[in-house]
């Protein structure tokens, strides 16, 4: 009997560079709904925003040195400083005019690098972004990407990403945001790919003076003489509380 070994040879072949594209990309999650994946199309693994720790996407995309070529990836939208609990609107864009599918993941980290804040995402149909965790130096870290359907631009030269930035609930220091962007050729391979990133900041802002409710805001407050009372207005909910303290013929001090 005749054994086929050119076909047994191609089977084994076709495996393991399936292996090797899922190990490399991340794309078990959607690699198997025949989309392109020079942009990672599923969206790519996680730790890949340049951020203490990580990599970028050329650790698969290695045509080109990061941020070569004429693109760019940005970050808009981003305050100076953060409120404890804020919800902040953020723009992620990568750019590049002879590029034909866009990619991009971002994370949010302390001066430790740890995860601060969380990160969501305006509803779509269907959706542009999702989140996904990761591990980086024993910490996990939450990040935000494109999903199949949000590698696809809708102007010329650009896809642009929305996501919503929930800060942490207590005032941790300066945050630090990363985020990798891929300006794809879509020839079905990984090659002639650009890969860029970028990084900003943002501190928390200053404590406001005579804020009793601790929401960044200076409450209204009076001293009622004839019961020695302090009365203060809380911003936070419009709600009142009172205490006592001294009495009329006492002096501030």
């Amino acid at each position: 009997m005749k054994i086929n070994y050119t076909g047994s040879l191609t089977l084994k072949l076709a495996v393991v560079v399936i292996a090797v594209l899922v190990g490399c990309f991340g794309f078990g999650r959607s690699y198997f709904q025949w989309q392109k994946a020079e942009a990672s199309a599923s969206g790519p693994s996680p730790s890949h925003t340049n951020a203490p720790g990580e990599d970028n996407c050329t650790a698969c995309h290695t045509s080109f040195p990061v941020n070569s070529g004429t693109g760019s990836v940005q970050i808009t939208g981003l305050p100076a400083t953060w409120m404890p609990s804020q919800q902040i609107a953020l723009t992620v864009t990568t750019a590049k005019s002879d590029a034909v599918i866009y990619g991009f993941q971002m994370t949010a980290v302390d001066s430790q690098g740890h995860q601060a804040g969380t990160f969501s995402f305006p509803f779509t149909n269907p959706a542009q972004v999702q989140t996904i965790n990761g591990i980086v130096l024993g910490n996990t870290r939450q990040y935000i990407e494109h999903t199949v359907s949000g590698t696809a631009p809708v102007v010329f030269g650009s896809k642009t990403w929305n996501v919503i930035w929930t800060a942490p609930s207590q005032r941790i220091g300066t945050v630090g945001f990363y985020a990798a962007g891929n300006a794809a050729n879509s020839d079905g391979t990984t090659s002639g790919d650009y890969i860029y990133t970028t990084s900003k900041t943002s501190v928390p802002a200053a404590k406001a003076p005579f804020d009793f409710d601790n929401d960044g805001k200076t409450d209204i407050s009076i001293f009622r003489p004839g019961s020695g009372d302090w009365w203060y207005l809380r911003s936070f909910d419009g709600g009142n509380r009172a205490f006592q303290f001294g009495t009329s013929t006492d002096k501030l001090v």
